[in-house]
């Protein structure tokens, strides 16, 4: 199984209470591996033809020819200056669910990397690369489950513990490291319970180059393993010095360590550097936790291979609790850790579950006092300097953007935005034995172009999602003059409603009236004063009924809505200065019905 390393799969063994069902949660071989690289490599129909009637000595000619011309051709593209590469992450989830206790006894959750239709064209190797890699995580995904559901079953028939309360689970959560033309790579969280005296988790790194497709071994990016190793090592005892005396040999442990072989060690490279992930039990105790070494590409340049250096200008490197690191926030030429540490908000003297998050780096500090249940942040690189964007979710799932200025070490909350990193889609559906679900969106990876959404209320609660860059303050700055809403939310108008007609770019092009009883999906909005539907039929709409308790609500939306700007666009003009909404005067609900707001 691709997914994990020899450190998990060793951490499983010890604490499965099956060993046949951890063993086949962690499936693969060096041989299944090594096959699938060789594949993706590809060869052209001649070369595919000539070798297939060749003798041993011309297969292995043939197959060092086309290496060749691969590596040729990697090292044709990479010397240019990367591009940013635009990367989709989608999360799989199944639940499987028992009856008889009336709770989860199984989850499985893994990670597919996509392009999209544009960026398959442009990088067609890669591509066929993904499908192959995605297939792979399927097949293992389905293998896991079946294990983890076996082992649930044994463990109830034996009574090891109290099943009623007992959730097997094998969970991967995947973020992306680096999109660029040189190198795709993906951090993948891992979190599992096989049963035993406690779960378990993990860290690790799948990596691509771009051009060729061809699945990255830390030998390919790192040219002198030695000196690597070196500072590993040095970097271990400075930065785990109270546990370093009390883990393996950490010299001899990197000695015996194949760097080819991606499962004797989980690594990831990002825009500054390599990671090296040593999960709990590969070094010591698990009580000492996983120990994360990084290596700057600007530490010791002449150790890695020139190509893989190479990065845009402009970059994002996804920060994590668990996981230090290190950077030049004020631009001395000396790096300093960056930390957010969670500082609990207490109302009336009780915690309220919400949180400010104190910013440190170095020795300098600054507080977020945005009282929020979570965060998930980055450091963006631009204008030659680092900024700090923390992504909020606040009371009922409103989102926050708050930005911080690490040069000046400086927090302004009037600059907080209402904004959230964007989903493309997603889907939810019961199944015999559970529910399944899915969603996927853009890896925030490209400083000059990423899409955020925005929750707004025009004519219900919507969702408004638009393309942004970092200005030259630090602060996003939108791209776009108005937001595309999304979900497909569709009204009825209850009576005749005078409007403007426009065209694709917003301009005007009559003055008209949408009559009664007429059906309109939601399509744009400036988020303030106007909203632009569509017409649409009544064949396409799902409602969904809410009953006499809920006054006959009925929710109306289309799946899988998508406007276009080709046909006729009505805009209507809405009054948010005060509530209850109007339109042309009147008030909202009584000019559409299926308006619903959130909260």
């Amino acid at each position: 199984m691709k997914k994990k390393n020899v450190s998990l799969a060793v951490g499983l063994l010890l604490l499965a209470m099956t060993v046949t069902g951890c063993g086949k949660g962690a499936a693969g071989t060096a041989e299944t591996k090594k096959a699938a690289q060789e594949e993706t490599t590809g060869t052209t129909q001649t070369v595919q033809k000539a070798t297939e009637k060749a003798t041993q000595s011309e297969q292995k000619e043939a197959v060092e020819t086309t290496g060749a011309v691969v590596k040729e051709a990697e090292e044709t593209t990479q010397t240019r200056t990367p591009e940013h590469v635009p990367v989709i992450l989608k999360t799989n989830r199944t639940d499987i669910f028992n009856e008889e206790v009336g709770a989860s006894e199984a989850e499985e959750q893994y990670v597919e990397i996509l392009l999209d239709e544009e960026t398959e064209k442009k990088y067609p190797e890669m591509a066929e690369a993904l499908k192959r890699y995605n297939a792979e995580e399927a097949a293992a995904a389905k293998e896991t489950l079946e294990g983890l559901c076996r082992d649930y079953d044994d463990m109830k028939e034996t009574g090891a513990l109290a099943y009623q309360e007992l959730v097997m689970s094998d969970l991967c959560e995947g973020t992306v490291l680096r999109a660029d033309s040189n190198v795709i790579s993906v951090f993948r969280e891992h979190s599992s319970y096989w049963g035993g005296v406690h779960g378990m988790y993990a860290y690790s790194g799948v990596s691509f180059d771009t051009a060729s497709g061809r699945e990255l071994t830390i030998a390919d990016v790192v040219a002198d393993m030695d000196a690597f190793f070196g500072l590993v090592n040095d970097k271990m005892k400075s930065q785990y010095a109270d546990i370093y005396e009390y883990l393996s040999d950490v010299e001899e442990y990197l000695a015996g360590i194949d760097p080819a072989d991606n499962q004797a060690i989980a690594w990831s490279i990002d825009s500054e550097g390599v990671n090296v992930y040593f999960n709990p039990y590969t070094l010591g105790a698990y009580a000492m936790g996983a120990q994360i070494i990084s290596v700057g590409f600007d530490e010791a340049p002449e150790i890695f291979e020139e190509r893989y250096m190479m990065v845009p200008e402009t970059y994002v490197i996804p920060m994590n609790q668990n996981i230090p690191r290190c950077v030049d926030t004020d631009g001395d030429g000396e790096r300093e850790l960056v930390e957010i540490m969670y500082e609990p908000v207490e109302y009336a003297g009780e915690y309220s579950g919400q949180y400010d998050w104190q910013i440190t780096a170095g020795d300098r500090s600054v507080t977020v006092p945005d009282s929020c249940y979570s965060e998930k942040s980055y450091l963006v690189r631009a204008n030659d300097q680092y900024y700090l964007y923390i992504f909020e979710c606040s009371d009922n799932d409103y989102r926050l953007l708050a930005t911080v200025d690490f040069k000046n070490m400086v927090y302004d909350q009037d600059k907080t935005i209402n904004a959230g990193t964007g989903m493309i889609a997603y889907d939810w559906r019961e199944t015999e034995d559970g529910y399944a679900s899915w969603d996927m969106g853009y890896g925030f990876t490209d400083p000059e172009n990423f899409e955020l959404e925005t929750r707004l209320d025009m004519l219900s609660t919507i969702t408004g999602k638009r393309a942004y860059h970092v200005g030259r303050d630090g602060y996003p700055v939108s791209n776009d003059e108005w937001y595309q809403i999304n979900g497909g939310i569709v009204l009825q108008s209850k009576q005749d409603v005078v409007c403007d007609q426009v065209d694709k770019n917003g301009r005007k092009t009559a003055e008209t009236t949408l009559g009664k009883n007429t059906y309109v999906i939601l399509v744009r909005t400036d988020g303030e004063t106007w909203v632009d539907v569509q017409e649409i039929d009544e064949s396409e709409i799902v409602k969904e009924e809410y009953g006499e308790e809920y006054g006959d609500l009925c929710m109306m939306y289309v799946e899988d809505a998508k406007p276009d700007y080709d046909r006729a666009i009505y805009r209507i003009s809405v009054n948010c200065m005060e509530y209850p909404h109007t339109v042309n005067g009147i008030e909202e609900d009584q000019m559409f019905s299926g308006i619903m707001y959130a909260g």
